[in-house]
């Protein structure tokens, strides 16, 4: 036996939770870094090698979307039940007594995780979502919803996401357009945070052409409640002339002059998700934060949540470090956050002690 095999076990063993399991892999190192090197990046193709076990699933998974969303909403819906049959503490000593004896392979017990999304997503090609009774044919938009969205709930019983972009985009006079099919549709970053680059790019460009078919070759805009999906969607090419937005850069160009905001008597927390931040809209999210608040806090010294994607359930120390410094700057008089990423929202709301939702419903309860 090689004396020298343990220490190097040791050391790849610490790097693949310390480098690899535990990056959130958003780039954001790249503005810091003098040269631009992008770490996260790198941490992706690294994970390709560790992964590639699992690619038939994920291809299996990619073909199967829809299915695959049911299945997690029901895990939800199951959650829910346990948790009154069993009681909060009872259930969480389960998952998290499961979580230890897999080796940590399971999701940890997030108190605050919500339960599934109630939303019902018409069916057929090109229909629209809600009631657009009233609205004229001259403004729509198209509405996506990610995959994040159409499986998790709302904090504290709040209305769907997707009736509030319905209520919000009826305020404004614009027509919604929901694509064809739309339960199977995703961009790619679950695949693509995995080093799975070939089933992220035949999901982004599924979704990219069904965006397509929907805007009607570019005539319409699209939403996209979720910003890392824009920031993965713009990664690749698109169908020319496809205009595709976030939340706050949709709300500024195409609803604002169509909405009469009032903003609301409170004051409320802003995260700006490492998307956003990439994409050069931090500015925008706080403008827009401002004109419908009376006072917005962004907190010093957070970048990252640390939530991304899944890793606020795999590995919740992420999380929990980065927003280590969150809790103490929330005011006493401050009942609401918001930032346009699910699952970041999920996490903000764990370690925040209030519940945090997309700027979307800032924008709703602002506007008459």
């Amino acid at each position: 036996m090689n004396t020298y095999d343990e220490p190097s076990n040791q050391l790849a063993r610490l790097f693949d939770y310390q480098g690899i399991d535990t990056c959130a892999a958003t780039g954001l190192c790249a503005d810091r870094c003098p040269v631009g090197i992008n770490t996260g990046a790198l941490i992706k193709k690294l994970r390709t090698d560790k992964y590639q076990r699992f690619v038939p699933i994920a291809r299996w998974s990619a073909d199967h979307f829809a299915g695959v969303t049911r299945t997690a909403r029901g895990a939800l819906g199951l959650k829910a039940i346990a948790g009154k049959v069993l009681g909060e503490k009872a259930l969480a000593g389960l998952v998290n007594g499961v979580r230890h004896l897999s080796g940590q392979r399971t999701p940890a017990w997030l108190p605050t995780l919500p339960g599934p999304s109630r939303y019902l997503w018409p069916q057929g090609e090109g229909s629209h979502g809600g009631s657009n009774e009233g609205i004229g044919e001259d403004r729509a938009a198209v509405y996506l919803s990610s995959c994040a969205s159409r499986v998790f709930g709302q904090q504290e019983e709040a209305p769907s996401l997707p009736d509030v972009v319905q209520s919000l985009l009826n305020k404004a006079g614009c027509r919604v357009i929901v694509p064809a099919r739309v339960e199977g549709l995703c961009c790619g970053m679950p695949y693509d945070s995995k080093g799975m680059s070939e089933v992220a790019e035949a999901k982004r460009t599924e979704l990219a052409e069904a965006l397509w078919q929907a805007s009607e070759q570019g005539r319409w805009p699209v939403l996209l409640d979720t910003s890392p999906c824009v920031q993965r969607l713009l990664s690749g090419a698109l169908g020319k002339g496809l205009r595709v937005f976030e939340p706050s850069a949709f709300v500024l160009e195409h609803l604002l002059p169509h909405l009469d905001l009032v903003p609301i008597d409170e004051t409320v927390m802003l995260h700006i998700t490492c998307s956003s931040r990439r994409m050069g809209l931090g500015e925008t999210m706080l403008a827009l934060a401002r004109a419908c608040a009376r006072e917005v806090i962004i907190p010093e010294h957070i970048q990252c949540c640390g939530f991304a994607g899944d890793k606020g359930l795999m590995t919740p120390e992420l999380n929990a470090a980065a927003l280590a410094s969150l809790p103490a700057q929330v005011p006493r008089d401050c009942r609401q956050g918001f930032s346009n990423s699910r699952t970041c929202e999920m996490g903000l709301s764990q370690h925040a002690g209030i519940p945090y939702h997309s700027i979307l419903y800032l924008v709703d309860q602002a506007a008459r």
